[in-house]
Formats: structure tokens, C-alpha cells, sequence
């Protein structure tokens, strides 16, 4: 009589657990979060079109350039799906956003991960791949 109530039990429990945390009901697909900020900052077309902004060295025209890095990427995915999240330069403030908070500005630091010498020059200026 044990032996069958242990399985009886384990399935028993797999069952109440399925049902307990929903594990088996279709959980609704999530905005992400560049998706939640192009609500209110987007289109992404919008940023694009916006004027240069950011400051780097242009080594073609030996002399300080300026960019808007939304023109820019991503570089080679130009879908939506190729557009990065926003926090990957720009930190989140708060939701609601309250007038007054103090939003920090973005960085192009990360662009320098692979545009190694802090200019806004292409890669294949310097390199063949």
C-alpha cells in the first residue's frame, strides 16, 4: 500500500503546483523596456531625426565632430529588432516621470568598446574586418 501512495502523492503535488503558479496558463507577452520608452520618446525614426548632439573626433577630417548616435545604430540590423535597449547608454528615471527629477544625460562610452580610439569613425577606416 506504501509504494502506491508515493507516486499517487508525487503526482498529486506536480499537479497542485501546476495549477498553484499558473505554470500552465499562458502568461501575457511582456513590453520591453525599449518598447515601454519609445512610448513616450519614440518613435525611434524621431531620434534619428534628431540634430547631432554628441562630440568625437572625426580622423577623416582630422577635427571634432559631432553626432547623433540614433543615425548610427544599429549598424548593420537597421529592423527593430536590431535597435538595442536604451539602457544600454541612457539610465531609466522613474514611471511616472515627475517634472522636475533629474534625469542624468546619456554616455556614448559603450560605442568606445569597440570604437576604441573615442572617435565616431567606422571600424573598417582602421580595419579590414
Amino acid at each position: 500500500m506504501k509504494k502506491l501512495l508515493t507516486p499517487g502523492l508525487a503526482i498529486l503535488a506536480c499537479v497542485a503546483f501546476v495549477i498553484l503558479t499558473g505554470a500552465n496558463a499562458q502568461t501575457p507577452k511582456q513590453e520591453t523596456p525599449r518598447a515601454a520608452c519609445l512610448k513616450c520618446h519614440g518613435p525611434y525614426e524621431k531620434l534619428v531625426a534628431k540634430p547631432p548632439y554628441f562630440k568625437g573626433f572625426d580622423p577623416g577630417k582630422s577635427k571634432i565632430t559631432t553626432v547623433n548616435p540614433h543615425q548610427f545604430w544599429p549598424h548593420e540590423d537597421k529592423t527593430d529588432k536590431g535597435i538595442p535597449d536604451c539602457a544600454t547608454c541612457h539610465k531609466p528615471h522613474k514611471v511616472p516621470f515627475t517634472p522636475g527629477t533629474t534625469v542624468e544625460k546619456a554616455t556614448v562610452e559603450p560605442c568606445f568598446g569597440c570604437h576604441h580610439d573615442k572617435t565616431f569613425d567606422r571600424c573598417k577606416s582602421c580595419h579590414e574586418n
